[in-house]
Formats: structure tokens, C-alpha cells, sequence
């Protein structure tokens, strides 16, 4: 996997929200329905919904690649520390290219409503930016950030 610098990612940015379908702005693939204890903070425009279709696919996009590296490991294939190694190279330009669209979609939304949390907010179906219900702040803080945990069987996202 390529890393995408200057240009060339913004450029690959603009392709990816051209690419998405007017069906998929109803954020229903990959977000879930709002529960009854969280709090509405405002229903996402379309282009704010493109970038966090965008940033849904990518996610999916890096979690399949992780289960596949993961699914090797528990299926015996014999993996030394250098070709997990190898894969963590390969996979850092995506995850570094998933981390910045998270923070550019985060920074969008925080200048549209400035008095959003810096955690306990997600995306719901429809659009919906929501006050999640109380978690532990550090947990929340991990799952937001995208952060990789390397333990015996693999990497993988912090979930």
C-alpha cells in the first residue's frame, strides 16, 4: 500500500466522496440506530455524511485487512515476527490515511458546532450526530482514535 502525500491524498479524498452513492448518505451500512438515551446534537448535512461514509468504508476497509492477518495467525499458517512486521508497513499508510480523514471529519464538525464534546459523540444512522450514553472515557477515547492493538494473535483495531 502506497503512501498517499500532498495532493495526491486530497486528490484521492475528492475521488472517494464523488464516489459515493446518493443511497449510502442514509448512514445505515455501517452505523447504528440512535438508542433512546442518546442525545440528538444535530443531523449531519450531505457532505458531512459523504465524509463519514468515506471514513466508514476506509475503517471496514483496514478492519477486513486486520481479520485477514489475524485469521492467518489462528489458522496455524507459520508467521515469523518480520512478516507480521512487513504487514504492519504495508498497513500503516492506510491506518495513517484513516486517522487523518477521522480528524479532518471531526475538525468539520467541531467548527459547525463548536460545543460538541471531544468524547462521547458518534455518528448514528441517518445522519444523526449523538451524546453517547456514559462509557468509560478511556475505552471511548481508543475506539474513537483508531488505535491498533498488537497482542499474540495480530493487530487489530481497538474495538
Amino acid at each position: 500500500m502506497k503512501h498517499l502525500s500532498g495532493m495526491a491524498f486530497f486528490a484521492e479524498l475528492n475521488r472517494r466522496l464523488a464516489a459515493v452513492s446518493p443511497e449510502a448518505l442514509s448512514l445505515t451500512e455501517h452505523n447504528q440506530p440512535r438508542s433512546p438515551d442518546e442525545k440528538v446534537l444535530m443531523v449531519l448535512s450531505d457532505d458531512q455524511r459523504r465524509l463519514a461514509v468515506v471514513v466508514n468504508e476506509l475503517t471496514v476497509e483496514i478492519k477486513g485487512l486486520l481479520a485477514e492477518h489475524k485469521a492467518q495467525h489462528r489458522n496455524g499458517s507459520d508467521h515469523s515476527d518480520e512478516d507480521c512486521e512487513a504487514f504492519s508497513r504495508e498497513t500503516a499508510p492506510k491506518i495513517d490515511e484513516l486517522d487523518t480523514m477521522r480528524a479532518i471529519m471531526w475538525s468539520a464538525l467541531k467548527k459547525e458546532l463548536p460545543e460538541v464534546p471531544e468524547t462521547g459523540i458518534g455518528i448514528r444512522a441517518g445522519g444523526e450526530l449523538v451524546e453517547l450514553a456514559p462509557t468509560n472515557p478511556i475505552e471511548e477515547l481508543l475506539r474513537r482514535s483508531g488505535v491498533v492493538i498488537v497482542g499474540d494473535d495480530g493487530p487489530h483495531l481497538f474495538e
